[in-house]
């Protein structure tokens, strides 16, 4: 027994691990349906004996197969104690109704386990429905984002947009049908004039300066039970492949069903600017990594304490780029977290912190680019990205060139 901190109530003296042998966790005999099919390996299970929040890990092995379940149970109802399932990974696909069967026919002490409703990403595969990201939330509210979202740059196409039309087109070519842009007060007939009154834009104010996870909460009416697609409102992404960033990242989301940010590389003096992430590279695959634990700008010393990669290159570590797609489970979190936070403002990474430990969220490690126009320069830096890789990249280049030669001449002449 392994005494630690309650993901729910936070009382320490009151958390602990048991790690138990299937007979011991399971009370009665296993279905026929569920053995004929499938063998519990184990389960390790935290239980926190003061509020009563419950995770227990089950490992499954189905006809040499192995699957894992995540169960995590964090409230009661008035009702019933609604309790959710979450799959990590499961295969093969065709044996999912029997082995959910099995699953739901177990004799779990009933104090402590009540499957009552299974979860959406269960229930979307057993009615054959795909997840679907048709939502997108760009936060616009902070001081300097009013401002850099209304500057003026030439794209691609060597046409002027501003840095939001140049966001709303990244999202667009995800597949994304309605935006929900979250803005100062204020500011609504500044944004309205950019967008022209697009009916699929929605301006959502932010009324209180609580931070940017209040900033993502304030979008929950928008966003709904839906899975989303969220871009920070002073970045701007160029993709260096044919396919565009956000599209990319959508991809890999609805190829494994969950939550997952896009993350580079980062060098360790870097790293106090950026929400950074730890966890491990899921085997057969080069740029896909499982998120185990999320800290908002750490210090190089905490990095390499609780946030080392294994396989990167030393001093690097994996920070936010800046889209990620979310669950929305991150809006429930959040939401706890203010009514938590007695008036202080909140974060995104603390919640995906906690998201981590719930759900599988995983982390796309892209080699694109991405600027922050909020730094010196960073405005100037995501136009040369622009104008260098667009459809004037020579002529472009070669007035950069006589630019420098005549800087040199007039150097060499004083």
């Amino acid at each position: 027994m392994t005494v630690g901190r309650c993901q729910k109530c936070q009382h320490k003296q009151n958390y602990f691990l048991k790690k138990r042998e299937t007979k011991k966790v399971f009370k009665g005999k296993v279905s026929k349906d569920f053995a004929k099919y499938a063998k519990v390996i184990s389960c390790i299970y935290y239980h926190c004996e003061l509020c009563d929040f419950f995770i227990a890990n089950l490992a499954v092995n189905i006809s040499d197969y192995w699957t894992t379940f995540n169960t995590a149970i964090s409230d009661r109802y008035p009702n019933n104690n609604l309790y959710y399932l979450n799959i990590i990974k499961i295969s093969p696909l065709p044996k999912l109704h029997q082995l959910i069967f099995g699953l739901l026919s177990l004799k779990i002490n009933q104090s402590i386990l009540k499957f009552i409703s299974l979860s959406t990403v269960i229930q979307n595969k057993i009615d054959g429905k795909i997840m679907q990201v048709k939502k997108a939330l760009i936060t616009l509210a902070g001081v300097d984002h009013r401002k850099l979202s209304v500057q003026t740059l030439v794209d691609r196409e060597g046409k002027r947009n501003t840095v939001l039309d140049i966001l709303i087109r990244e999202a667009r070519q995800a597949g994304i049908e309605e935006i929900g842009v979250v803005i100062h007060p204020g500011d609504l007939q500044v944004y309205s004039e950019i967008v022209q009154e697009d009916p699929h834009i929605h301006f959502i104010q932010q009324d209180k300066p609580l931070g940017y996870g209040y900033a993502i909460l304030c979008g929950a009416p928008f966003i709904g039970n839906d899975y989303f697609l969220h871009l920070v409102g002073d970045h701007l992404y160029v993709n260096r492949s044919s396919v565009p960033c956000a599209k990319h990242l959508v991809e890999i989301a609805l190829q494994n069903n969950c939550s997952v940010s896009a993350v580079t590389p980062t060098r360790e003096n870097l790293i106090p600017n950026y929400g950074t992430v730890g966890g491990k590279r899921i085997a057969s695959t080069t740029d896909l990594y499982l998120i185990d634990k999320v800290i908002e700008k750490p210090t190089p010393t905490l990095a390499e304490q609780k946030l080392i990669v294994p396989g990167l290159r030393a001093g690097h570590y994996l920070c936010f780029f800046g889209l990620h797609v979310l669950s929305p489970a991150v809006l429930k979190i959040l939401s706890q977290n203010l009514n938590k936070a007695n008036g202080n403002k909140i974060g995104l990474s603390d919640a995906l912190n906690e998201l981590a430990a719930i759900e599988q969220y995983l982390a796309l490690e892209k080699n694109d680019w991405r600027f922050d126009t909020g730094t010196r320069y960073g405005l100037m830096k995501a136009q040369l990205a622009l104008a260098l890789s667009g459809e004037d990249r020579d002529q472009v280049m070669s007035e950069l060139l006589e630019f420098f030669l005549m800087k040199n001449m007039n150097s060499i002449g004083k």
